[in-house]
């Protein structure tokens, strides 16, 4: 650069004498000048080709660590993700263990309810061959029972504790005594009558004048009550002596009551239960 500034100013100065009107000092002035701004305006381009290459190595390892910080941040995402994975994985493992527990659990419910079900039926067909005073109650019952079990509006739980107790009430009347006031069952009787069943093999009506009554038979095939009419006053007196009996209103006796079958052993009633 040196060498051609000073072929230039000898150009000039030979080019100046040569016009014989050229200002030798002026003009290397100007020239020097020209020469320090050069230098300057290298040095400035120097001074930003090194600040540059500064600001680029800076960017280059802030861009590095936003990289690494990246792809840090990215393995760890991954990890949760992968455990997560994991722990939805365990959790739908779990999910289906308990649903197919829980499918189990309702089969076995619905085998179960079945069998009360079944049990049902059973007991309506054992209570239909009670005497119609306990029978009609009962099989009503039994009956409300089996549908609310069927339809599932009640729990095996519950299902579970009225059969129950409705056993214990076919036990009880078998044993018990009962007497009611009222219509009577069969047309052929008139005015008030009293009806009187001993467990579960005798059931009468009496009329309240002694004079006619009405002994269950058993049930005909439509499921009906089946009754023998006894037009005999002594008969009628029989029935009617063993509910004044049992009620308080006559003294303690034994009563000779007409059974369905009358080769049977009589039965005989008093104060407190049979006998």
């Amino acid at each position: 650069m040196r060498i051609s500034s000073a072929v230039l100013v000898l150009f000039l100065l030979a080019t100046g004498y040569a016009a014989g009107e050229y200002d030798v000092d002026a003009e290397i002035s100007r020239i020097r000048r020209e020469l320090n701004q050069v230098q300057s305006e290298r040095q400035r381009v120097k001074e930003e080709a090194a600040q540059d290459r500064k600001d680029f190595a800076d960017y280059v390892e802030r861009t590095q660590k936003r990289f690494a910080r990246v792809k840090e941040e990215t393995d760890s995402i991954q990890a949760q993700i992968r455990d997560h994975r994991q722990t939805a994985d365990s959790l739908a493992a779990l999910v289906t263990s308990v649903q197919s527990n829980k499918r189990q659990y309702e089969m076995l419910q619905d085998q179960f309810r079945n069998r009360l079900v079944a049990g049902c039926d059973r007991l309506a067909e054992t209570a239909g061959e009670f005497p119609p005073m306990a029978s009609k109650s009962m099989v009503s019952s039994i009956s409300y029972l089996r549908s609310e079990l069927a339809s599932k509006t009640i729990d095996n739980v519950e299902g579970t504790n009225r059969i129950t107790q409705i056993v214990k009430d076919m036990n009880e009347n078998t044993s018990n005594i009962q007497i009611v006031q009222g219509t009577p069952p069969v047309g052929e009787l008139r005015g008030t009558c009293y009806g009187l069943r001993i467990g579960a093999v005798f059931e009468a009506s009496v009329e309240a004048k002694g004079g006619k009554t009405a002994i269950w038979q058993g049930y005909n095939d439509d499921g009906s009550p089946r009754w023998r009419i006894v037009e005999d006053p002594a008969v009628a007196g029989q029935v009617l002596e063993a509910v004044n009996v049992r009620e308080g209103k006559a003294l303690p006796s034994f009563v000779a009551l007409p059974f369905r079958d009358e080769q049977q052993p009589v039965a005989h009633v008093e104060e407190g239960g049979e006998k």
